[in-house]
Parts: C-alpha cells; sequence; structure tokens
C-alpha cells in the first residue's frame, strides 16, 4: 500500500509539471499584459492626480510640490473646504506643520494613529505607529510638540480638529473628552456640519435602517435582507449598505442580474450615516470613475455642487447616479 501512495504522488507531480509546461504561455502572456496595463495606468493616473492638485486652492496658495498620498492628507482636505466655504480663517502652512486660527482658536491636525485614554495614568494617550513599531506620547506632551513648531506665540488657546474617524468607542468615551479637542464629522465638512449628535450614531444595521425609515428625502426603495445589509434600490443603481460593529459597508452595484459591482467602500459608523444622506437624498448625486479595473467616488452631494463633467472617455467611464 505504502508503494502505490508513493506512486500516485510520484504521477501528480509530474503530471503538475507537465500542465505548468503547457499552460506556461498563458502565465506569460497575462504577465506581459498586466504589465502592460500597469505602465499605462500608472502614468496616467498620476498626470490625472498631477493635473488635478496644480488646479486646487492648496497648490495655488502654498505651492507645495505634488506627492502621491496628498489626497488623503487633512491638511489638504480642510484647506480646499475652507476656501470654498470662504471660512474665515488664517491658514499658515510651514515645511514641517499646517495649522490656522479661527474665532481665535489655533487649530492643529492629527498626525497620529489612535487617541484613547489610558487608565494607569490617568491622561488621554496618543498612539503613533512607524515601521511595525508603536510609540505613545499623552496628549499633553502631543501639544507641547506642536506649540514649538508654530511660527509664532499666540495668546490663544490650541485644539485639535479631531475627526470621528480617529474615534473608536473600543478605546474612547467621547463624553470624556478635554476642550482642546474639537470633533469633526469629517475635514471636507469641518465647521459646516459639525453638529454631531452622538445618540444617534447608528450601532447596527437595524438602527440605520430606523434612521433611513425616518428620513423622507432619501429617494429610491430600501429593505434588510438579511441582519447587516440594506438594500436601496434607485432607477439605475442598487445599492447596499450595512454595519458589523464599528465596520460599515457602502456597495455600489450595477441594476443587472448579477448585481454586478461597480465599487465599494467603508464608512465608520460615525459616517455611514453621513454618506446615506449625501448619496441618496433627493436631488444629491453619487460620481464613481471606473478606470482599468479600478474604481473610486469622485463626488457624493447636491448635484447642483457638481463640478464634474459627464463625457465620454476611451479608457475610463464616469457613472453619475442621481436620487430622485
Amino acid at each position: 500500500m505504502r508503494f502505490m501512495f508513493g506512486s500516485k504522488n510520484i504521477f501528480e507531480k509530474i503530471l503538475m509539471i507537465f500542465l505548468i509546461i503547457i499552460f506556461s504561455p498563458v502565465w506569460i502572456l497575462l504577465l506581459m499584459l498586466f504589465f502592460l496595463v500597469y505602465l499605462i495606468y500608472v502614468p496616467i493616473f498620476y498626470i490625472s492626480n498631477y493635473v488635478k492638485y496644480k488646479k486646487s486652492n492648496y497648490y495655488k496658495d502654498f505651492k507645495k510640490p505634488y506627492k502621491r498620498k496628498i489626497y488623503e492628507s487633512y491638511e489638504y482636505m480642510f484647506y480646499n473646504h475652507a476656501a470654498r466655504e470662504n471660512l474665515p480663517i488664517k491658514y499658515i502652512s510651514t515645511k514641517e506643520l499646517d495649522y490656522f486660527i479661527y474665532n481665535d482658536i489655533v487649530y492643529v491636525f492629527p498626525d497620529f494613529n489612535l487617541l484613547r485614554y489610558n487608565d494607569q495614568i490617568k491622561q488621554f494617550e496618543i498612539k503613533y505607529r512607524s515601521q511595525n513599531k508603536e510609540e505613545f506620547c499623552t496628549l499633553e506632551e502631543f501639544f507641547e510638540k506642536k506649540k514649538s513648531m508654530l511660527l509664532e506665540e499666540y495668546n490663544m488657546p490650541i485644539k485639535l480638529l479631531l475627526a470621528t474617524c480617529y474615534i473608536n468607542e473600543e478605546f474612547l468615551d467621547v463624553s470624556t473628552l478635554p476642550e482642546s479637542v474639537y470633533v469633526i464629522s469629517n475635514y471636507d465638512k469641518a465647521f459646516k456640519e459639525d453638529n454631531i449628535d452622538w445618540d444617534e450614531i447608528p450601532k447596527s444595521t437595524k438602527m440605520l435602517y430606523e434612521m433611513m425609515l425616518k428620513n423622507e428625502k432619501l429617494g429610491g426603495r430600501f429593505e434588510m435582507i438579511s441582519d447587516d445589509i440594506i438594500e436601496w434600490e434607485l432607477d439605475d443603481v442598487i445599492y447596499e449598505v450595512g454595519l458589523q460593529c464599528c465596520d460599515g459597508y457602502f456597495g455600489v452595484n450595477k441594476k443587472d442580474s448579477k448585481k454586478t459591482s461597480i465599487t465599494h467602500w467603508h464608512p465608520s459608523a460615525f459616517s455611514i450615516y453621513t454618506d446615506v444622506c449625501l448619496v441618496g437624498e433627493k436631488g444629491n448625486v453619487l460620481v464613481v470613475k471606473d478606470f482599468l479595473g479600478g474604481s473610486g467616488v469622485l463626488y457624493m452631494g447636491p448635484k447642483e455642487k457638481c463640478d464634474i463633467k459627464e463625457k465620454k472617455r476611451r479608457l475610463s467611464k464616469v457613472y453619475f447616479f442621481e436620487s430622485k
């Protein structure tokens, strides 16, 4: 029996080698196609983002060089939002630090991974993570470091402008936050949509569904199809929305028999209902760009404020979904 078992293993190995040899041209072809698409996609993506950055208010006013992840920076998002909304701020951008003055308060941005309360030292603690190493400092130490980087001394209080994406209820009780931490929904909405009702943050998909039922401005038809997913059907798109613990899901699907996915993202529990309203309140639009298999959200909100033009593109497709 042992001999037969060993013979079977040898046969399988020989067959595997034979199949690899036969199909190797296919794999080589696929790899060549992959690298070809990559060589085309990366320069076009870079140029597109570079041109967009050059047109931004942030670049026009501060002339900082383009970086690959500039769109993810809170400073970039906030300043462009402040410029659009004409917020009465004094914004200072240096090589080391961006900060601004608003209503006689100096605001700084987070540069850490997590804010939590440490019961052992009885202080709020900041966690940094770099090169697989974790470093900690107190919130007071964080402010002292930022004060030393300001261009001049100000006889004003200093506050941390903190978005809800930094808040994990497992580590932080929002009600205990000090006055030096100003919580906002997001950096591209700061001081315009800051009325956060903490009691209205959904804790489950069912609670989110009940909140949606109360909002008469939402278009389309929606229903809970499972404990974790709400299916939301509009004229030309099907959304899937859900929440598990603090991790949300927002899927965008074609209105076909397979509900083919176009894109999706994972909003936090703090922002998922905001996304629902921005995407689904009547008169609002969601704009998604699909480029060589990659996709992402370009805009969601009131249609009249959307400056993205719908036009045909050779290598990409832009979807416009309006809620009616």
